[in-house]
């Protein structure tokens, strides 16, 4: 078991490393296979973030507010981090500019997916009191498991950010630490805001059902209720743009109005298969867990309907690492014995 502080960096620094290395074959074809115009074309408003982070003018809601994946990006762009090499981008005529911002905020999803990796290795490690790389091997593969992973998480988007706060919400909900879920709730309001939804659903469903009036359930629900209402105001306040998203009568509309497309079926519910079987291996060991995880992703599907984004299977999707984390925690011994 890790129990030094000193080793437990030493582990982090090491599985960013490793997450890295892991992560380099996604990255490259993300790259030089990504296409911004087939389904990834918030692309062109993240991309005016990556060179002047911090100006809410320079495009709208609720893409300007995501702003620690542009500021990331930004650090790689500056630094001047290319490579030059034939791309399926060429084939839509990107300027030098605009491929450097497109690289940039890949890689900034990259390091978001590597802290994720390393923060979830560690804090298993812990928890299961075993010194192991099963666990790092085992959420890696879980995670490039996830049907969107090599498109839309590892891709010129937020969506690693995203993962990001989900693993620290998952860790606070576990351990029931509104540190973490307030770590959580700044990572979520500037890069992802619907984990917030859903780390609300999860800790509201135990102080529902479970009763559990426990300082560290009671304050991250506060904690999470204070950053929602936060996140509105700065999203009325200082950003315009998509205001049918926030607005009660529109998101009511969104959703009487909602069909079940074609589409919908194929990208949105078939794509999810993963999350399915990893709720369904958990309701095995601890059904609670598993009915609040598909209590939570129900909840942050309806949202997502409502608000009518054009791809809620990317929004189910930041519920990877909470289904990851729980699934291990709950299936380790099996995982172990098997290895």
């Amino acid at each position: 078991m890790v129990k030094s502080p000193l080793s437990l960096l030493a582990y982090l620094i090491l599985d960013v490393l490793i997450g890295t290395i892991l992560l380099y074959g996604y990255v490259y074809s993300a790259y030089k296979y990504g296409n911004p115009f087939t389904g990834r074309n918030d692309f062109f408003s993240y991309k005016e973030m990556v060179a002047r982070p911090l100006d809410l003018s320079v495009t709208n809601a609720p893409f300007v507010l995501r702003q620690i994946p542009a500021i990331v990006a930004f650090a790689f762009y500056r630094l001047g981090v290319y490579y030059d090499t034939a791309a399926t981008v060429d084939l839509v005529n990107l300027d030098s500019d605009t491929r450097r911002r497109f690289l940039a905020l890949i890689l900034s999803n990259c390091v978001a997916i590597c802290l994720s990796l390393a923060t979830l290795s560690a804090y298993l490690r812990v928890k299961l009191a075993r010194d192991s790389w099963i666990v790092l091997l085992a959420l890696f593969g879980i995670f490039a498991g996830w049907f969107y992973f090599p498109t839309g998480v590892i891709a010129p988007l937020v969506h690693g950010w995203g993962w990001l706060g989900a693993s620290l919400f998952v860790v606070a909900f576990v351990e029931r630490n509104p540190l973490l879920t307030c770590a959580g709730c700044l990572v979520g309001m500037f890069s992802r805001e619907t984990t917030l939804v859903f780390a609300l659903a999860m800790f509201a469903s135990v102080l529902i059902f479970e009763a559990d009036r426990r300082s560290g359930v009671i304050l991250s629900v506060l904690a999470l209720v204070v950053a929602c209402i936060a996140y509105l105001l700065l999203r009325e306040q200082l950003t315009s743009g998509n205001e049918h998203q926030i607005t009660v009568q529109p998101v009511i509309a969104g959703l009487l109005s909602f069909k079940i497309s074609r589409d919908f079926l194929f990208q949105s519910i078939l794509s999810q298969a993963l999350l399915g079987w990893l709720v369904l291996a958990i309701a095995f060991r601890d059904l609670r867990y598993a009915a609040y995880l598909l209590l939570s992703i129900s909840v942050v599907t309806l949202v997502g309907i409502g608000a009518q984004v054009s791809q809620v299977a990317l929004v189910v999707g930041e519920a990877v690492p909470f289904c990851a984390t729980i699934f291990l925690l709950t299936h380790f011994d099996s995982i172990r014995s098997a290895a």
